[in-house]
């Protein structure tokens, strides 16, 4: 690893109470930390950002192995014992192997997928083949053949995540949708939490063209 520093968020509260926006960060051993990003800021990274530096984030997630060989949990807890140390203590402080370690395991967890092969996964949608325009479509015909797809799940919401950020859109306005569109694909999300994209191809021409209509 270089001399860069990666950010370190959340950890956990005294005594190990609930931590607001929090299932877990109640052992003192669970870490929110950053991505490491190229220039070496301070900054808020996320892996689809431009000074997102994938290998050097692969780097710090490959160190989480090393925490198969140590059992930090008990090992910490016993440390502290031997110091005197009070729980509150223990809880909100670490060694700086654990930490380290513990650290790079939960960037591992976030980051697993960077490591791994892409792969086709199952994709929820409908779509339509249609002629002349999306406001007023008639049946395909070999002169005229265009195809339109609402995607939703998991796919709009990765796609909508990287495609911030919102924009304001006379259809959706005031209705608390929240809409972010690049060139002819356009994504939202609804007031439920619910994802969907839409975009389509002129069959005859290949080219991009929209989806959807207000």
């Amino acid at each position: 690893m270089d001399k860069r520093k990666f950010g370190v968020g959340n950890i956990s509260l005294s005594e190990g109470e609930k931590f607001d926006g929090h299932r877990s960060h109640r052992s003192g051993l669970e870490v929110d930390i950053r991505p490491i990003r190229k220039d070496g800021n301070r900054l808020p990274c996320f892996i689809n950002t431009q000074q997102y530096d994938h290998q050097a984030t692969a780097a710090l997630v490959r160190l989480s192995r090393i925490s198969q060989k140590f059992n930090l949990s008990s090992s910490t807890t016993r440390t502290f014992q031997e110091l005197s140390m009070p729980r509150s203590t223990a809880i909100t402080s670490m060694s700086s192997l654990g930490f380290l370690v513990s650290a790079a395991a939960i960037c591992g967890a976030a980051h697993a997928q960077q490591d791994s092969s892409p792969e086709f996964k199952p994709l929820r949608g409908r779509y339509m083949t249609y002629s002349l325009g999306l406001g007023d479509p008639a049946l395909a015909k070999r002169s005229d053949s265009k195809i339109a797809f609402a995607v939703s799940g998991d796919a709009a919401r990765k796609m909508f995540d990287a495609m911030g950020p919102d924009v304001n859109d006379i259809c959706t306005a005031g209705s608390g949708v929240r809409v972010r569109t690049k060139e002819n694909v356009s994504c939202q999300r609804e007031k439920d939490g619910s994802y969907q994209c839409s975009f389509g191809f002129d069959l005859r021409t290949g080219k991009s063209i929209g989806g959807s209509v207000c």
